[in-house]
């Protein structure tokens, strides 16, 4: 295979380093010892899922029609592609810069896709976000992309050998490793989407302005103030299909963010090099979950990538006269432009290029004026893509940069002592010691800070390398220098702030070459300190895959959904955790001019009316009229007043966010609270700690007002140890332990004599256990606490037949039936009692 000349010449081999191949070998084996106590595979949750019956003659009978569905939707995810090769082709060709055939492909893919970002930014300021629009603008696009693709044919096609060449056992490695993640992701890609960040505001925001047919003010979701360049093609990708088509295009723009970073090792240190970077970014388990995902990260490296590499090609390459560097200094700029359009912490890797690139072509001799112009020209190309966003947020806040500097430019629709608390929050990852700094490359990949985290074992493994690799690069060419500063600096930069690990996707391409660098430096050394390197990093990579199956596989199972023996809605019951998609259902079920307002819960996007989910940032509007009025008459005027009919309210996710709430619930908001849902509100139904209430036409003061507190408005921490105990004890109830669950929710009472649940279970639970008496006094002391559920209150109705109190008896079956219309036990029970 040809390569470009690496730091050590081929062919003259530095005799065998015994003492570094006994140290790398060490190396490998502390990793492997603790990659198997740390990170087991998982075998046993994830093998089940391939179980052969899963996929018998039923399976694929019943498939036909789904497949056809994935069949459009892979259909159009093709067709945005073409679509952005049609515009973005003639605007690469308006920009001439020289370039490897892969570089201009993929650099006019990334221009057209900006382009239509730039478009359907403008639909969506004029409210013109129409299906018929959108198939009217994308299919003849893709059509006139695809005759530009099929008439240059010939110029496209790849040479042979142009990836792998005359692949050795490593490069047949590295391909069978990608294969395997690709095929992963592309089945995946193809369910329906469960991920939170999406439910909130990737796709909620999008069907949002769907709904409105374009741009509108959502105060209570401030990510809808955000840089949304992704999310516009989402909102298009919405209009023809579903979210799977998001997840789709979102799944391809990661592959060809790998392409990206094939280039990008490529161009400066040689084929193989850009081979293993492409494989080790794409093999990073956080890369690949992703992916998986209708998020932004991996669809902002691509432009990123892009980007930084077009930059760098002018700062590092032979001066060339001023006017001819000027269309690559537009390219890199308008790249640069849609990645911070995408996603704002762009800048953890763009920031550090430009100034390493900037640098380094002054120490090379580089006038400082000049690049002062080619900085100025490069951050006006990227203003077109960015400025749009900021003028919105602008227009909406007030403030370009929302929620950002929010203490100096004045911001609607922003708390200052809730947003300060976020930030807070946000610094408690800084504040780590040098010992902590230090370690924390172990930390990142044997303890994972956060969810979805995992990075494996690879880079752990190179790391070593690299730090000599950094010693060493002053005697390297200027691009390894530009690479070693850029990987230094955008690291610090990520370590200082938050330690999220998503966030460090964009400095994965960079330390990705820096590692194909590594392993070609120790093939370089010896064959056998090569091997090893080799063999070590797809040791890792097959293991990191087992453990990616292991997070995933058992999460979301993709397989019942796609071969179509399991209806959308069954999937996503499965997989939505706290009984959302129950409820979202209940929601589509309501009237087309219903407005709901939605209490605790944070996502929206799979309800079909529209609804008002304010995020963990933003107070929720009712909140914030309960803390105001004087009464809860004056809440109810409010609802009215806005057009709300409905009121959702999901009391365990407004329980499990209350850490996020600096608002403080006294006496007085618990008593509005208490008589809103007695006299003001209606309940239609309830799924778990889900309820769904009517707002009244007119109020009813006859009902009687709970004495019982909602957990949610308990103190942030007792709420926490509420919870905590709640779930052991369903845990527990899990084994049928009756006993023990009796103990702990006994011990819930005594934590919080005013919560009703506790008590409402211990009924239950003492009717399974045959202590009618016992349960007679916990739902009586629940009825007096909270609104029952529909069965409870038939339950208790019956209690009260056996206590003689025929009267009661009646108000709980008509309670029950008020709640749930067609529950047939507590009609019999009431038509029974009354002679019918």
């Amino acid at each position: 295979m040809t390569r470009k000349p690496t730091p050590v010449s081929p062919g003259k081999q530095q005799p065998f380093p015994l003492l570094l191949t006994l140290l790398l070998a060490a190396w490998l084996a502390v990793l492997a010892y603790y990659t198997f106590r740390v990170h087991p595979t998982y075998l046993h949750a994830w093998l089940p899922v391939f179980q052969l019956d899963r996929f018998g003659p039923l399976a694929w009978s019943l498939a036909g029609p789904h497949l056809l569905v994935l069949l459009k939707n892979i259909f159009l995810a093709l067709a945005w592609l073409a679509a952005a090769w049609g515009v973005g082709l003639p605007l690469r060709r308006l920009l001439p810069v020289p370039a490897p055939r892969l570089e201009e492909a993929l650099e006019s893919l990334g221009l057209g896709l900006a382009a239509w970002m730039l478009l359907l930014f403008i639909l969506g300021a004029l409210g013109l976000y129409y299906s018929w629009l959108m198939a009217c603008l994308l299919l003849p696009a893709a059509a006139w992309g695809a005759w530009l693709a099929w008439r240059e044919r010939s110029r496209w096609q790849p040479r042979p050998g142009w990836l792998l060449g005359r692949p050795g056992w490593a490069e047949r490695g590295v391909a069978m490793v990608v294969a395997l993640f690709g095929l992963f992701v592309a089945a995946m890609a193809l369910t329906p989407e469960v991920f939170f960040d999406s439910l909130v505001y990737h796709l909620a925001v999008p069907e949002a302005w769907i709904q409105r047919h374009g741009f509108a003010l959502l105060p209570y979701n401030f990510f809808s103030n955000f840089p949304m360049g992704m999310e516009v093609l989402y909102a298009g990708s919405l209009l023809l299909s579903d979210e799977s088509l998001c997840r789709l295009l979102h799944a391809a723009l990661g592959w060809l963010a790998g392409l990206a970073t094939f280039s990008l090792g490529r161009r400066w240190f040689g084929r193989w090099v850009g081979l293993w970077a492409m494989g080790l970014f794409l093999a990073i388990p956080v890369v690949v979950m992703n992916q998986l995902v209708s998020g932004v990260d991996v669809a902002a490296v691509f432009f990123l990538v892009l980007g930084v590499n077009r930059f760098w090609a002018w700062a590092l390459g032979p001066e060339a006269p001023e006017a001819e560097s000027r269309p690559g200094l537009l390219v890199a700029g308008l790249l640069m432009g849609a990645a911070l359009g995408v996603k704002y912490n762009s800048v953890f890797l763009l920031a550090p290029a430009v100034l390493s690139g900037l640098f380094i072509a002054w120490r090379q001799g580089r006038a400082w004026p000049r690049l002062l112009r080619a900085a100025l020209m490069t951050g006006a190309a990227a203003a077109i893509l960015v400025l749009p966003w900021m003028a919105k947020s602008a227009v909406y806040t007030g403030n370009p940069v929302y929620p950002f500097l929010y203490r100096w430019l004045p911001s609607r629709h922003l708390h200052p002592e809730k947003m300060q608390q976020q930030m807070d929050g946000f610094k408690e990852y800084g504040r780590r010691t040098w010992v902590q700094y230090l370690r924390q490359p172990w930390d990142l990949t044997f303890y994972q800070p956060t969810s979805n985290s995992y990075i494996g074992q690879t880079f752990l493994f190179i790391l070593p390398g690299l730090l000599i690799l950094a010693w060493a690069g002053r005697r390297g060419p200027p691009g390894l220098w530009c690479f070693l500063a850029t990987a230094l600096l955008a690291v610090l930069a990520w370590s200082s702030q938050t330690q999220i690990t998503r966030y460090l996707i964009p400095v994965f391409p960079v330390l990705a070459v820096l590692a194909g660098v590594v392993l070609s430096r120790w093939q370089a050394r010896h064959r056998v300190l090569g091997m090893l390197g080799l063999a070590g990093v797809l040791g890792f990579w097959i293991w990191s895959f087992g453990v990616t199956l292991g997070i995933c596989l058992p999460n979301y199972d993709p397989f019942g959904v796609l071969l179509g023996r399991e209806p959308r809605w069954a999937y996503l019951d499965r997989r939505l955790m706290n009984t959302y998609a129950p409820m979202a259902r209940q929601v589509n079920a309501l009237p087309p001019e219903s407005r709901v307002l939605i209490f605790g819960e944070t996502r929206s996007y799979y309800f079909e009316r529209p609804v008002t989910a304010a995020t963990v940032y933003d107070y929720n509007p009712l909140l914030e009229w309960i803390a105001a009025a004087d009464s809860a008459e004056t809440v109810w005027r409010r609802l009215k007043q806005e057009g709300y009919t409905h009121v959702l309210v999901h009391e365990a996710e407004a329980a499990r966010t209350r850490g996020y709430e600096p608002y403080r619930w006294n006496d007085a908001a618990v008593q509005r609270w208490q008589e809103l849902a007695a006299r003001y509100w209606r309940e239609t139904s309830a799924y778990g700690q889900l309820r769904l209430f009517s707002v009244r036409e007119q109020p009813d003061l006859s009902r009687p007002v709970k004495a019982g507190k909602p957990l949610f408005t308990f103190d942030p921490e007792l709420v926490g140890k509420l919870m905590w105990g709640y779930q052991q004890a369903l845990a527990v109830l899990q084994k049928g332990d009756y006993e023990g669950v009796r103990v702990r929710w006994q011990k819930l009472t005594e934590m919080a004599p005013d919560w009703g649940k506790p008590y409402a279970d211990l009924g239950w639970l003492s009717l399974q256990t045959g202590q009618q008496e016992q349960a007679f006094a916990y739902y009586q002391q629940a009825d007096r606490l909270l609104d029952l559920d529909a069965g409870s209150y038939n339950n208790l109705g019956v209690l009260y037949l056996r206590h003689n109190d025929p009267e009661a008896a009646k108000r709980c079956f008509r309670q029950a039936l008020d709640m749930q219309p067609d529950l047939a036990a507590a009609r019999e029970n009431l038509e029974r009692l009354e002679g019918k």
